[in-house]
C-alpha cells in the first residue's frame, strides 16, 4: 500500500503517519524511531549533569557542528521547551553569553496538549480556570495557545544567530 491509498488506519497518507506512531489503532505497541522524547516526566532529566545520554548528545553536537535541533514529539506544554547543552570543545570560562557559539540547543516544540496545561498559583495550587482548556476545536491543543519559532542564521557563515519564540500561552497571556 502506498501512502496515497486509503488504508484501514484512515484516509490517504495514514500508513506513512502510522509508521511514526508508537501504537497501532487497536492499541498494540508499534516500535518506532521516528518519535522520541528529550524529556522524562516533563523535565529534561536525561541531560542532568553526569548522564551518559548528555555526554553522547554533546559529542554528537560537537562532531556534526550542529547548533540547534528543533523537534516535535513529545508534548511539553503550551510553549516550546529549550534545553541548553555546552560544547565539549573549548572553554566558556563560565560565560553564558555564548559569544563563540559554544552552546547547543534542543528545542522541543510539541504543544499538542496545550489545552491541558495546568497553571499553578504562588502556593503551587492548580488553577484550572486560567487555562482555556481544549475549547471547541475538537483537539487537545485548545483554542488559545499558539507559538511561532523564528530562527535567524548568518547568511555568510550559516551560524545560528538567534532563536525567538513568541505567541500566546494557554492562559491568554
Amino acid at each position: 500500500t502506498t501512502y496515497t491509498e486509503e488504508t484501514p488506519y484512515g484516509g490517504c497518507g495514514s500508513n506513512l503517519m502510522q509508521y511514526g506512531m508508537g501504537w497501532t489503532p487497536d492499541g498494540v505497541r508499534n516500535r518506532t524511531i521516528v518519535y522520541a522524547s528529550w524529556n522524562r516526566d516533563g523535565m529534561p532529566k536525561r541531560f542532568y549533569d553526569g548522564s551518559s545520554f548528555r555526554a553522547l548528545t554533546e559529542a554528537f553536537f560537537d562532531a556534526t557542528n550542529i547548533q540547534l535541533i528543533c523537534s516535535g514529539h513529545q508534548p511539553c506544554g503550551d510553549v516550546p521547551n529549550p534545553i541548553r547543552l555546552r560544547s565539549n570543545s573549548g572553554d566558556n570560562n563560565g560565560n553564558d553569553d555564548d559569544d563563540e557559539g559554544r552552546n547547543r540547543w534542543i528545542l522541543c516544540c510539541d504543544s499538542s496538549y496545550s489545552g491541558d496545561t495546568m497553571w499553578l498559583d504562588d502556593n503551587k495550587f492548580r488553577v484550572k480556570e486560567a487555562c482555556g482548556g481544549r475549547g471547541s476545536g475538537g483537539t487537545t491543543r485548545g483554542d488559545i495557545a499558539v507559538t511561532e519559532v523564528l530562527i535567524e542564521k548568518c547568511r555568510s557563515t550559516g551560524r545560528l544567530e538567534k532563536v525567538t519564540c513568541h505567541g500566546v500561552l494557554s492562559d491568554g497571556s
